[in-house]
């Protein structure tokens, strides 16, 4: 079944009632159009002859490191890309994801798996180099990568898409708890 998409700005937890306001009489902040002539449009308009045919999508391919510049442009860098949701992030210098990198033993370029959150894009492979930098911008310690590494494994995307509503939750037991 083909699905189209809007997109309303987030976060949306614990924003006031005007600013949730001006994200539904707002635009789409993926497509730039009004997000509710989007959504009628989506509901209403025939599906396009891409629309039925969809061949998968694949991205243009992301530098492995970001030229330096302020803190501040990186983090304005990352909003403006996608790479964030808009919560605070630690920014992943290469010296940061070194220092999370000592918390396994793989190497950096090993493949941990592959994944996609639709059916309608290439599933992508992730390294354990990126699974660290992706530790470090959350906040994580290298203690803390070899359960990271592990859930990243499963191949679950944290977000997939859906029609419904849903819960993710990882239960950690054993003696890399008391690690």
């Amino acid at each position: 079944m083909n699905l189209r998409f809007t997109y309303v700005p987030y976060p949306l937890v614990g924003r006031p009632r005007e600013a949730l306001r001006r994200y539904v009489e707002g635009n789409d902040p993926v497509t730039g159009r009004p997000l509710m002539q989007a959504i009628v449009d989506a509901l209403t308009q025939p599906l396009t002859e891409e629309e039925r045919n969809p061949s998968p999508a694949r991205g243009a391919p992301r530098p492995r490191l970001l030229k330096p510049d302020t803190e501040e442009s990186l983090r304005r860098l990352f909003l403006e890309n996608g790479w964030t949701d808009g919560a605070p992030i630690v920014l992943p210098t290469e010296e940061r994801v070194e220092h999370m990198l000592k918390g396994t033993a793989a190497a950096p370029n090993e493949v941990v798996g592959r994944m996609t959150v639709t059916v309608h894009e290439e599933k992508l492979e992730y390294t354990v180099e990126k699974v660290a930098v992706n530790a470090v911008m959350a906040g994580a310690g290298p203690a803390h990568l070899p359960v990271i590494l592990a859930l990243a494994a499963g191949g679950e995307p944290s977000m997939p898409s859906s029609t419904t509503s849903f819960a993710r939750m990882a239960v950690v037991n054993g003696p890399i708890v008391k690690r």
